[in-house]
């Protein structure tokens, strides 16, 4: 049978407490920044500064087979 140390599980406890304290902070400094439109519109604007060329892939003549 294994036996874990207490060093060990306080090791994984302080890792787990930082991991979670770090997926909060994620997620607020995330929420509600930037809607669809602004999104779409940055990545236009990054499309057009590398000289991509953007295709609607919902274009209706699209031949799918």
């Amino acid at each position: 049978m294994y036996t874990v140390t207490k060093n060990t599980k306080l090791t994984s406890l302080v890792l787990m407490l930082i991991g979670v304290v770090a997926l909060g902070y994620g997620f607020i400094q995330g929420a509600g920044h930037h809607t669809d439109e602004e999104v779409s519109h940055q990545i236009e604007a990054f499309a057009h500064d590398l000289q991509l060329h953007m295709v609607d892939h919902n274009d209706s003549n699209h031949d799918i087979n």
